[in-house]
């Protein structure tokens, strides 16, 4: 691929689920309020690399090692895994809850990718809570000026347009991939985005799983641990029924069981 040495490529390459869009909209808009007219934004597989544009904006998700090297500066975001795994669930972006598993998995994978190139990772939570001011610290970040009219973006930000809504209304699959060309919102893309809404949406033996399995990622960025007793002895009872049948000596795992519930 060949980028113009006149060209400033940016990078929104946050998790799935975790406010990626609306970094992606943030640095577009921002970078468009200063400099008019000289902004390109789209999804990385529709990317022009030979476009005039003096800045080019590209949402991605997925490692890529050809923009990581190329970027000028890269902008990722990260979000409660559980969180994640209930917003796919609830838009059928799979099908059972190995596949909603392995979507937790492969986010986990491209955040791990890009949080290692990026130089801003911001948490979905302070996105929420704090817009305005994460709205500043990104444009501190790509290096505009600190006066600009943030709160006007903010503004835009929360009207912006979504894929048009006449796109097959009656198959979500197809509505739900059909994203707006300048956005990249789809229609179902805001909806109940409270954090811990979790507990609500996913079983207790997945949510188990889940923070099992990412447990030292979860602690890393801060995020509590509140298993209800249900997901907790369900979760260890399996195990210690799973490695009693494999041969393994129950003291050993009654023992890390002990241990987990104190």
């Amino acid at each position: 691929m060949i980028i113009s040495e006149q060209t400033t490529l940016i990078l929104c390459a946050g998790m799935t689920r975790s406010g990626s869009t609306w970094l992606y909209n943030t640095v577009r808009l921002l970078l468009e309020l200063e400099y008019p007219g000289e902004v390109y934004g789209c999804w990385y597989n529709n990317y022009d690399p030979s476009h005039v544009a003096r800045y080019h904006v590209i949402k991605l998700h997925a490692p890529n090692d050809d923009l990581a090297e190329k970027a000028e500066k890269i902008v990722t975001s990260y979000r409660d895994l559980r969180d994640i795994a209930a917003s796919a669930w609830i838009r059928n972006w799979a099908s059972t809850e190995e596949e909603l598993f392995q979507f937790v998995v492969s986010a986990v994978n491209c955040h791990d990718y890009w949080v290692k190139h990026s130089g801003s990772n911001i948490s979905y939570d302070k996105i929420v809570d704090q817009p305005l001011f994460v709205m500043q610290q990104i444009g501190k970040y790509i290096g505009l000026r600190p006066d600009l009219d943030f709160m006007s973006i903010l503004i835009q930000i929360e009207n912006l347009p979504a894929a048009n809504s006449v796109a097959d209304q009656h198959n979500p699959l197809i509505l739900e991939q059909y994203h707006h060309p300048v956005t990249l919102l789809h229609q179902q893309h805001r909806m109940n985005g409270t954090s811990g809404y979790y507990r609500e949406v996913l079983r207790p033996d997945l949510i188990a799983r889940i923070e099992n399995s990412f447990e030292p990622w979860l602690r890393s960025y801060g995020y509590s641990f509140i298993r209800s007793k249900k997901t907790f002895f369900s979760f260890w009872s399996q195990k210690l029924t799973t490695n009693v049948h494999k041969g393994r000596k129950p003291q050993i795992w009654a023992l890390t069981f002990w241990r987990r519930c104190h």
